[in-house]
């Protein structure tokens, strides 16, 4: 199934950041045929240099993981959208099914080149996403959405995220990253080594307890190692 067939792929470096171009969508034939919706908008990519490898391989890895929650979503917020792509990807992909508010707290230039890049073929690229210019630990509330994404969100940006999720009621999916011992809730004896175990059951015993289950996906190390990603969704019971 793709993009796990990517892991098959000899002398391909996943985490490559070089910039996507020719090399990658050769790879790319070999496990997505050419008349692909996904395989056309990868192209518009190629040789512009606004997007590398690696970014796109994980954007693409998400996009999987999180795809039986997207196709019942019609409006998602990407919090710490950075490039834009996730959104941006998941906007064309739905054709114009799927309404995206990305928030960061900068536009990087590329963002905008991307999405110029997308709306060639896709101009749901265009219409369907709006990038809002806002720091995630100074917002009073999500926009309101479906379904809340966060990928990379370091440190206490994680929890800030779940928080505004779990007060909004959303599912969300995120990927946390750099958890350090400073995350732990008080009381908590400090591990000698990783405090990543720690860190992560004590914020699943946090989100249980506001009402979500959650599952755990996983984005292989050969794409990166932060591959952890939890679905968190509401129970209705």
């Amino acid at each position: 199934m793709f993009p796990d067939a990517l892991l098959a792929l000899d002398d391909y470096d996943l985490r490559s950041i070089h910039h996507w171009g020719w090399r990658d969508m050769a790879r790319m034939a070999a496990v997505l045929p050419g008349e692909s919706p996904l395989y056309a908008l990868l192209h518009r990519l190629k040789g512009e240099r606004v997007a590398r490898r690696k970014e796109v391989v994980e954007t693409l890895f998400v996009l999987d993981r999180i795809a039986p929650e997207l196709a019942r979503a019609r409006t998602l917020c990407e919090v710490g959208a950075g490039h834009g792509q996730l959104g941006l990807l998941a906007a064309a992909l739905a054709r114009g099914g799927l309404a995206v508010t990305q928030l960061d707290r900068r536009q990087p230039d590329s963002f905008a080149r991307i999405q110029e890049l997308l709306t060639l073929e896709r101009p749901s690229a265009k219409t369907a996403v709006r990038y809002h210019e806002k720091r995630v630990d100074r917002l009073d509330a999500l926009p309101a959405c479906d379904l809340a994404v966060g990928v990379h969100l370091c440190g206490a940006l994680t929890d800030t995220f779940a928080d505004l999720a779990c007060a909004a009621g959303v599912p969300f999916a995120v990927v946390p990253c750099c958890e350090s011992r400073a995350l732990l809730p008080a009381g908590v004896d400090l591990p000698s080594g990783d405090p990543e175990p720690l860190v992560t059951a004590a914020r699943l015993d946090r989100w249980r307890a506001r009402g979500y289950a959650i599952e755990e996906r996983i984005i292989p190390a050969e794409v990166t190692d932060r591959g952890r990603l939890f679905v968190c969704t509401p129970d209705p019971a």
